[in-house]
């Protein structure tokens, strides 16, 4: 935004289309927006084009480069009710559209219409996800060829945006990853020039979701993830539900830019953040504590200068107690403890009779939600039962709903069928029992790695098998090592796995 929005002291309108909303909803709040002398944020659809004569301010239409989004750009400039227009394109625009917003433009009010490939969403300072409309199946190879196209083309403008052009790695086994592989070259070969950046040192990893279905079965117990799965982050902004007392209507933004105790925390367990809820306000307490009768007349002083800081300290400590009390009140009415504990323990280890028992008792308890016992069961699936065999969780599934038994086909059909499901789990061996008796495990509700951990560190060491994960150009040997590595998961975005990252040559949780 910073190269879209000049800093002076022109008020301006900002417009964009629902595809750019996200982005903008996510990168920018309406304070930094504000700082651009931004006044006016619209959508740039019919249904806003009511919008009064204001030709004191300057508009700049956000959108991305599809023929929708231009004829309403072109029904803007038509109406011509603002004194100047500024036209940015997400990514790259063809020459057919801009020969529509040209003859559009009567009355010679556009200044600029520019390129500035920003066609993905920023959801973390080292995450991004790419907005698709939602796929008739789970399964990635039933996405739409206009699907795919999206894909690649968010791609290749995030290589543009960071001024890269990676070396390209794929998960071969995976029909998708494929299909997106050859629409990404398509989409590189259409403008060389574009995409031809002589810095060569990072290479991007394109991955199929599908890789791991047991992760997102798991009770995440992450700030950021538990956030996202038992409230719902939307553009990084949440809303609790209307009953919460003390919740803001209007919602909340949880963003590392402009939150400091949301960006050193988000990745915190919840044991951890807990204790840094009960620092963060007993830091409250302490800017707080003015004893005004005795206080001398510096200190009175210092205080009112301090007021607008101990507002947004007040502010940001009554959100996160509001929103962790709120996660507190769902870990017990749902008994998430023990449910997850469950969890971890058929991860880590190999007890059938056991576990099932466990299984079987958690199933019987009225605190138990329907979603946490359909969990509970796929994972059982998943560690102990193949999938040509009867399943001892259909009763527990159709009790649930009567076609969710399906769900273990579907689970089945997802991962692949004839694919093993052990390098999902933990190794329960031998050598494993002895490992842990001298290892800690840490939390014992975060003893689970993603599979992307293990690939991570493959990637990162040089021993990422090439037969599995090819180059799409071999110009380079797999055992050199990139300064820069991105990955890219088709098929939805896991917030747990976000956590996986790589510090002084190891993939960490």
């Amino acid at each position: 935004m910073n190269c879209i929005l000049a800093r002076d002291t022109d008020m301006k309108v900002l417009l964009v289309d629902d595809y750019a909303l996200p982005m903008i909803a996510t990168a920018c709040s309406q304070t930094e927006l504000l700082k651009h002398k931004v006044y006016l944020i619209e959508s740039l659809n019919s249904a806003a084009r009511q919008r009064n004569l204001m030709k004191m301010l300057r508009c700049y239409i956000l959108l991305r480069p599809r023929l929708a989004s231009v004829d309403a750009a072109c029904v803007e400039l038509r109406m011509a009710k603002y004194r100047s227009y500024h036209i940015f394109f997400c990514g790259t625009a063809t020459a057919e559209m801009l020969d529509r917003l040209a003859h559009a433009d009567n009355d010679s009010l556009v200044e600029q219409v520019q390129e500035v490939f920003c066609d993905f969403n920023a959801v973390n300072n080292d995450a991004f996800v790419l907005e698709t409309p939602p796929p008739q199946s789970l399964v990635s190879s039933f996405m739409s060829a206009s699907q795919v196209r999206r894909l690649a083309e968010g791609l290749a403008s995030l290589m543009v945006a960071q001024r890269r052009r990676p070396y390209i790695r794929y998960q071969k086994n995976s029909p998708f990853v494929q299909r997106l592989t050859a629409e990404l070259v398509e989409v590189l070969k259409s403008d060389t020039s574009l995409y031809d950046y002589p810095t060569r040192d990072t290479v991007l990893l394109l991955l199929d979701r599908s890789d791991d279905p047991l992760t997102p079965l798991l009770t995440p117990w992450t700030y950021q993830a538990m956030l996202h799965e038992h409230i719902g982050l939307r553009s990084n902004t949440l809303k609790l539900p209307a009953d919460v007392q003390g919740a803001e209507k209007e919602g909340y933004v949880f963003s590392e830019h402009d939150d400091s105790f949301f960006a050193n925390n988000m990745f915190s367990n919840w044991g951890d953040l807990c204790n840094s809820v009960k620092k963060y306000v007993d830091q409250c307490k302490a800017a707080l504590n003015l004893d005004r009768p005795t206080a001398t007349l510096e200190e009175l002083k210092d205080f009112m200068q301090k007021i607008p800081q101990t507002q947004s300290l007040t502010g940001s400590v009554t959100k996160h107690t509001t929103v962790t009390t709120y996660l507190s009140s769902v870990i017990k009415k749902r008994n998430l403890l023990e449910v997850s504990l469950l969890e971890q323990d058929m991860i880590a280890s190999s007890d059938q009779r056991n576990h099932w028992a466990r299984l079987q008792s958690i199933a019987s308890s009225a605190s138990t939600s329907q979603d946490d016992l359909t969990r509970l069961c796929l994972i059982y699936h998943l560690r102990y039962e193949q999938p040509s065999g009867a399943s001892q969780v259909t009763p527990y599934l159709d009790r649930v709903n009567s076609n969710y038994a399906l769900l273990l086909r579907k689970l089945r059909q997802y991962y692949g069928h004839h694919r093993a499901t052990d390098r999902l789990f933990a190794a329960t061996g031998v050598m494993a029992k002895i490992v842990k008796t001298f290892v800690d495990v840490g939390n014992i509700y975060t003893q689970h790695e993603p599979v992307l951990k293990r690939t991570l560190q493959q990637l990162y060491s040089g021993q990422l098998d090439t037969a599995s994960y090819p180059y799409l150009e071999q110009s380079t040997s797999s055992r050199w090592r990139h300064a820069e590595r991105g990955v890219q998961a088709n098929g939805g975005d896991c917030v747990h796995v976000r956590r996986v990252y790589i510090r002084g040559g190891s993939a960490r949780t």
